[in-house]
């Protein structure tokens, strides 16, 4: 991957992606239920059931792509800006 396009393209219902939050850690392998325009679902566990946690699509100011597989969300501007989310997709 190499463009926010990209990134969309890759978010495929059925694929499976690794979500890494910044202060939180891992939150697993985790498989695509839903994409739209403007955002994409991923499924969860919670409380014993299967949900949707939705995920809105960054600005491509916001996105960049250390490898074909990986992508890493900022957040902020300036010197405020600091990394919050990576997505490692199989």
């Amino acid at each position: 991957m190499k463009t926010l396009a990209d990134f969309k393209r890759a978010l495929q219902v059925g694929r499976t992606v690794e979500t890494i939050h910044a202060k939180f850690g891992s939150f697993g392998k985790r498989q695509i239920s839903k994409v739209q325009s403007n955002a994409f679902a991923l499924k969860t566990e919670r409380a014993g059931k299967t949900v949707d946690s939705w995920c809105e699509f960054p600005t491509a100011k916001d996105i960049e792509f250390p490898n074909e597989n990986t992508a890493v969300i900022y957040w902020g501007e300036g010197t405020g800006r600091e990394q919050i989310l990576t997505y490692i997709f199989d």
